[in-house]
């Protein structure tokens, strides 16, 4: 039978352990994220453009091979 609960880590169990390693990293980390957003938004971005592009091609791509909507 197994149990629901797992064990943590030491160094999360004690709160003033965890705040003094966190403190310092959480603003570095919400600037690693923006940047992250920002870099995948771009990308993003630039695939749905791309796709939204080549939408009237594609249409006629297939209606010039013999497929019909419908």
């Amino acid at each position: 039978m197994t149990t629901p609960y797992r064990l943590q880590p030491t160094t999360y169990s004690f709160p003033s352990l965890r705040s003094l390693h966190t403190e310092h990293n959480d603003e570095a980390r919400r600037r690693e994220f923006k940047t992250f957003q920002r870099s995948f938004l771009a990308v993003a971005l630039l695939a749905m453009f791309s796709d939204w592009t080549q939408g009237p091609y594609s249409y006629a791509l297939y209606a010039y091979y013999g497929y019909v909507s419908g």
